[in-house]
C-alpha cells in the first residue's frame, strides 16, 4: 500500500496519494506506535504540502506523528527518515528552532548505530547546514558544522567514491561563499566533485543513464563558473593587466570553452533537450537543472534571446504545479533576465501575475524573499515609481539587517567579508526611493538611521571582539591570536604571484593553502567563541534624533549619502522635526567630470581640483545646501563612496573664498561618532617616527651629505610634482620601486621635541625606525603616535600584481588592507623584491597589520605621509589605514588626501602640536595650523591635504 501511495505522489496525484497513506495508517493498527507508521503519517503531510488549503490537517498529522517519534525507540530503521521529514516540515513552516532538534535528533541517531555517511546521515546533516543559514541566519555555526563533518569525511579514507558522498560533496560546495578569499576552499571542493563524479562514471562503465543526475550538475556548474569568468572579464579593466595575463585570460577561456563542449556532447548522448520531452533515464530535478543550465547558457555563452524564453516558457509551464519552490526560482531568473534587458514592464507583469500569487499563497522562504524585494526594488525605480518601491526597499533594510544583527558578533572576519560581499548595502534601496520619493520627509529620518547602522558595522563588531580579547586578560586566547597571525603569513608566503602558474603548480599549492585556509577559518571561529564572554552587549541603534540631541545651536550634521542615482545630504539641524533630504547632483555628473580630466595621480588632481578649479565642485555638491545652512557656523560631516576623496575644506566659493572660510568643517566617520565623543586631555605620552632610512644605501648617502642622491630621482615630471617653486621639492609618495628620504621630516621631529615638550616621548629615527621597533614601542599605547615616512595606497589588485612586493603576496593582493600602509626602516629592499622577511619586520606596516596592533587610549594618531586617508570604499566605509587605526583603537586620524610636500607638511605638523600643548582643543589646533601654512603657501594644495577625523569633543 505505502508503495502504491508513493507511486501516486511521483505521479503528482497527491490527494490520492495521501489517502493511500492514511489508509494503510488505519490498516496496520495493530502494530501499535511504531516509527514506521510515523512515516505513513509525514508521508501524507508531504502529500498535502503541494496542495492549497491543507495547512490545519497538516498541523495535525505532525502532531500525531510527533507523538510516536518522541514515545517509540524500536523501529530503528525509520527514525532517520522520520526526524528527516519532520524537520523539513517545521523548516517551511518557520518554526527553525524546533526543526533544528528534529535534525539534532535524526543525526544523534546516525552517530549512535554509525550509519556513515548514508543517504539518511547526508540528508539530516545537509539540511541542518541549510537551517543554520538560511532559517537561523547562523552561518558561524554552519560553517563550524561544515568544517568537523568534512573531516570525519575525510578521516573515513573512503576506496571508492558513491553517489551518496557525491551529494554530501555537492551540499557543502553550495554553501561554500564563492569569491576570491575563498578561492581555494571553492576550487578544492570543486576539483574533488569533479574526481569525484568521473570516479564514479568510471565505476559504473561509462553509463551516461546511471550519472545523468551528475553529469548534469557538473555541467551546469561549469556554466555558472563561465558565466561568472566572463561578467569578471567584462568588469576589469584590460589595459592594467600585462599582455602574458591578457594571454592567459584567453587560455582560460578556451579552456572553458572545450570542457563545456565535452559536457554538452554527454547532454546530448542522455538525450536532454530544452524542447524534447523528458527522457525516461532522467528524474524531473535532473531535467529542471538541465533547463536552468540551458538559459543561462543562452544568456551568457551563447546569447540567443529567442531560446533563452522558449527554455524558461518550458520550464515555468513543467513546475508551476509540480515544483512550487522550483517555478518560484525560475521567475526570479525570468525577472533578472528582463531586467538586464531592460524590459521592466514586463518584469512587473510576470511579478503580479506569476509571483505575487505563489506568496500570497505560500510563505516565501527567506532566500527568495531578498532576491524578489532587490528586483522588484529595482524595476520600480525603472519605472519611476517610488511609492510601489518603497514597501520592497523596506523589505530588503529589514531582511538583510536581521541577518546581520544576528551574525555579525558571532562571525569571523573573513565570513564577515563574506556576508557584506553576498548582501550589500542594507540601506541601498531605501536610499534610493528617497532620491524620488515625492514627500522626502516622510521617509528621510528612516533613511538616516538605515545609513547609521550601516556606516561601520563591521568596524564596530571586529574592534569590540578585539577590544573584548584585550579586555579579558586570558592569555590563552592571546595566544590563539598570534598563532592566528602567524599562520596568516605563512598562507601568504606559500603563493606568490606566478602569472603562468601551471598545471603541476596549481595542484601542488592549491591543497596547501587549501588546508592553510581551513585552518585560519577555525581558529578564527575559536577566537570568536572564547571571546563571546568578555563581549559587551550589543548597544542599540543610533538614531538620527540621538544625533540632533547632540548638537548646539549654531551647529548641523550632514550625512552625504550615494542615493541612487544622485549624491545628498542629509542633514540635521537642533531642534529639526526630520531630517532634511537635499539632492545635490546626479553621481555621474562628478564621476564622469573627473574621467574626461584624465588624471589618476591623486596629487595631479588635487592641483586640478583645488588650485585651477578644474571642476565646479561647489555647485555639485553644496550650492543646494545652502539654504539650510543658514545660521551655521560648524558642521559635522560624514561622506561616502567617492565623495570620501573630496576636500571639502578646499572647495571654492562664488566669492572667491573657501569653504573652510565660512564653516568649521568637522568629518567623521559617521556622524554616530556625536553620541561617543572623545575626552579632550593634554598628552603626556608620544611615540613618534621620522627621517627614516629605507636603505642602508641611503643611510651612507645622507651620511655623507648627498641628500640628492639620498632623495633620489623623481620618477614622476616635475610639473606632477611641484610648482614652480624649485625650492619645495620631495612630496611624501612612494615611487613605484623607490622610498626618497624625507629631508624635512628631520627637522619636523626635532620640532616636535621642542612642541611636545613636557611629555615622554618615544623617538625612532633613521635605520632605528623599524617595524620592529614600533611593534615594541606600541606595547603601551601611547597618547599620541605619529609616523613621518610615505605612504602607500594601490587602487586594485591589478595594479599591485605589477609591484615586486605583491608579487610575493599574491593571496593578499585583493584584500584593499594589504594594498594600504606606510614604509619603515629597511623598507626598500622589501619593496622593491630584493629581500623577504618576515611580515612583522620587513618594513611594510599595511593596514591589516595596524588593525592588529592596540592602541586602546591613543587620542590620536597622526600620518604626515602621502594619500594616508585613501583606500577602498564600501557601502560600511572606507577599507585602509584609516580603518585600520580605527580598527585597532585609535580615536582620531590626522591624514591624508594626496602626496604631501615635505616642508609644508613640517610647517603645519609643529603648529598643530604647539596650539593643542598649549591648550587649544585637538580640531581648534588644527584649524590654526592649516592657517598657518595658508599664509606661507596660499594655494589649496599645500594647505587642504589633510583632514582631521572623528575629533568629535
Amino acid at each position: 500500500m505505502t508503495d502504491y501511495a508513493t507511486l501516486e505522489h511521483n505521479n503528482r496525484h497527491y490527494q490520492r496519494a495521501a489517502d493511500l497513506m492514511q489508509q494503510a495508517f488505519d490498516e496496520s493498527s495493530a502494530e501499535g506506535d511504531t516509527h514506521r507508521r510515523a512515516n505513513m503519517l509525514l508521508s501524507k503531510l508531504v502529500s498535502l504540502s503541494f496542495l492549497n488549503g491543507t495547512e490545519k490537517e497538516q498541523q495535525q498529522l505532525y502532531r500525531q506523528a510527533k507523538r510516536i517519534l518522541d514515545t517509540d525507540t524500536d523501529t530503528l530503521a525509520w527514525m532517520p527518515v522520520n526526524f528527516y521529514i519532520a524537520a523539513n516540515y517545521l523548516k517551511s513552516t518557520g518554526q527553525y528552532q524546533e526543526a533544528l532538534d528534529m535534525y539534532n535528533q535524526g543525526i544523534n541517531h546516525c552517530d549512535h548505530i554509525d550509519t556513515g555517511f548514508n543517504t539518511d546521515y547526508i540528508d539530516l546533516v545537509t539540511g541542518r547546514y541549510d537551517l543554520y543559514v538560511n532559517g537561523l541566519h547562523d552561518m558561524t555555526t554552519a560553517y563550524r558544522l561544515i568544517e568537523q563533518d568534512m573531516a570525519a569525511f575525510d578521516n573515513r579514507a573512503f576506496n571508492y567514491y558513491t553517489t551518496d558522498q557525491l551529494d554530501y560533496l555537492w551540499a557543502v560546495y553550495n554553501l561554500t561563499a564563492k569569491n576570491s578569499e575563498e578561492v581555494f576552499t571553492v576550487f578544492s571542493y570543486f576539483m574533488r566533485i569533479t574526481q569525484a563524479t568521473f570516479s564514479i562514471f568510471s565505476q559504473a562503465g561509462g553509463n551516461v543513464a546511471q550519472m545523468a543526475r551528475y553529469m548534469v550538475r557538473l555541467y551546469a556548474e561549469f556554466i555558472d563558473l563561465y558565466a561568472f569568468y566572463d561578467d569578471w572579464s567584462k568588469r576589469i579593466d584590460l589595459r592594467s593587466l600585462s599582455a602574458e595575463q591578457r594571454n592567459l585570460m584567453d587560455t582560460y577561456k578556451s579552456q572553458f570553452n572545450d570542457v563545456v563542449k565535452a559536457l554538452s556532447d554527454i547532454m546530448e548522448q542522455m538525450g536532454l533537450s530544452a524542447t524534447s520531452p523528458i527522457p525516461v533515464s532522467v528524474d524531473e530535478e535532473v531535467f529542471y537543472a538541465f533547463l536552468s543550465a540551458q538559459e543561462k547558457f543562452y544568456s551568457t555563452i551563447r546569447p540567443d534571446e529567442q531560446k533563452v524564453r522558449e527554455v524558461m516558457d518550458r520550464h515555468m509551464g513543467l513546475t508551476r504545479e509540480a515544483n512550487p519552490s522550483e517555478f518560484v526560482n525560475v521567475c526570479l531568473y525570468r525577472m533578472n533576465f528582463l531586467n538586464g534587458k531592460g524590459l521592466y514592464g514586463e518584469t512587473k507583469t510576470l511579478y503580479e501575475k506569476q509571483m505575487k500569487p505563489y506568496a500570497e499563497a505560500h510563505k516565501l522562504a527567506d532566500a527568495v524573499r531578498l532576491p524578489v524585494a532587490s528586483l522588484m526594488a529595482a524595476t520600480c525605480q525603472a519605472l519611476g515609481d517610488a511609492r510601489s518601491m518603497l514597501p520592497f526597499a523596506r523589505t530588503y533594510y529589514k531582511e538583510v539587517k536581521d541577518i546581520m544583527a544576528h551574525n555579525y558578533p558571532l562571525l569571523t572576519e573573513q565570513e564577515q567579508n563574506n556576508m557584506a560581499k553576498r548582501f550589500g548595502d542594507p540601506s541601498f534601496w531605501l536610499s534610493a526611493t528617497l532620491a524620488t520619493y515625492p514627500d522626502k520627509s516622510k521617509i528621510s529620518g528612516e533613511v538616516y538611521d538605515a545609513v547609521l547602522y550601516r556606516t561601520g558595522l563591521q568596524l564596530r563588531s571586529q574592534r569590540e571582539t578585539r577590544d573584548a580579547i584585550m579586555r579579558s586578560g586570558d592569555k590563552e586566547l592571546m595566544a590563539l591570536v598570534d598563532s592566528l597571525n602567524r599562520l596568516r603569513g605563512e598562507m601568504e608566503r606559500t603563493q606568490g604571484y606566478k602569472p603562468t602558474l601551471s598545471s603541476e603548480e596549481a595542484q601542488r599549492i592549491y591543497p596547501t593553502v587549501a588546508k592553510q585556509q581551513a585552518r585560519i577559518n577555525a581558529l578564527e571561529r575559536t577566537i570568536v567563541d572564547r571571546s563571546a564572554p568578555y563581549r559587551s552587549a550589543a548597544p542599540l541603534d543610533a538614531t538620527w534624533q540621538q544625533v540632533r540631541d547632540r548638537l548646539h545651536e549654531g551647529e548641523a550634521a550632514i550625512e552625504f549619502i550615494y542615493a541612487h542615482p544622485l549624491w545628498m545630504a542629509l542633514v540635521v539641524t537642533p531642534g529639526c522635526a526630520e531630517p532634511q533630504a537635499i539632492p545635490l547632483s546626479v553621481a555621474d555628473s562628478l564621476s564622469n567630470a573627473l574621467q574626461r580630466l584624465g588624471i589618476t595621480n591623486p596629487t595631479t588632481l588635487a592641483r586640478k581640483l583645488y588650485n585651477e578649479r578644474a571642476i565646479d565642485l561647489y555647485s555639485l555638491l553644496w550650492r543646494p545646501l545652502e539654504p539650510t545652512l543658514k545660521n551655521i557656523s560648524r558642521i559635522h560631516y560624514a561622506t561616502q563612496g567617492l565623495l570620501s576623496t573630496i576636500a571639502f575644506a578646499a572647495i571654492a566659493t562664488p566669492d572667491g573664498h573657501y569653504l573652510a572660510d565660512r564653516y568649521d568643517l568637522c568629518p567623521l566617520t559617521t556622524t554616530a561618532q556625536l553620541l561617543h565623543p572623545a575626552t579632550e586631555r593634554r598628552p603626556k605620552t608620544m611615540v613618534a617616527m621620522g627621517s627614516i632610512y629605507y636603505s642602508d644605501r641611503q643611510r651612507q648617502q645622507v651620511a655623507a651629505g648627498d641628500m640628492t642622491a639620498a632623495r633620489g630621482d623623481d620618477e614622476l615630471t616635475f610639473d606632477d610634482f611641484s610648482n614652480a617653486d624649485t625650492t619645495v621639492r620631495g612630496e611624501r609618495a612612494s615611487m613605484r620601486y623607490h622610498f626618497k628620504y624625507l629631508p624635512f621630516t628631520r627637522q619636523e621631529i626635532s620640532d616636535l621635541r621642542q612642541a611636545m615638550a613636557g611629555t615622554t616621548m618615544r623617538v625612532a629615527e633613521g635605520s632605528e625606525a623599524t617595524e620592529q621597533t614600533l611593534r615594541q614601542q606600541l606595547r603601551q599605547a601611547p597618547d599620541v603616535l605619529h609616523l613621518a615616512t610615505h605612504g602607500f595606497f594601490i587602487a586594485n589588485s591589478a595594479q599591485a600584481v605589477s609591484m615586486p612586493f605583491f608579487k610575493q603576496r599574491a593571496v593578499s593582493v585583493d584584500d584593499a588592507m594589504q594594498r594600504a600602509g606606510v614604509a619603515l626602516a629597511d623598507a626598500e629592499d622589501t619593496w622593491t623584491g630584493a629581500a623577504s622577511p618576515a611580515d612583522d619586520a620587513d618594513g611594510i606596516l599595511t593596514a591589516s597589520e595596524v588593525a592588529n596592533l592596540n592602541l586602546r587610549g591613543t587620542q590620536l594618531v597622526t600620518l604626515s605621509a602621502c594619500e594616508t586617508a585613501l583606500g577602498n570604499y564600501t557601502f560600511e566605509g572606507m577599507f585602509g589605514l584609516p580603518r585600520g587605526f580605527k580598527q585597532a583603537g585609535a580615536a582620531s586620524l590626522l591624514v591624508s588626501l594626496w602626496s604631501v610636500n615635505d616642508k609644508s607638511t613640517a610647517m603645519l605638523m609643529t603648529s598643530f602640536y604647539r596650539r593643542w600643548m598649549q591648550g587649544a582643543t585637538k580640531r581648534e589646533a588644527f584649524r590654526q595650523a592649516v592657517a598657518d601654512v595658508r599664509k606661507a603657501y596660499p594655494q589649496p594644495y599645500y594647505w587642504a591635504p589633510f583632514v582631521l577625523l572623528d575629533a568629535a569633543q
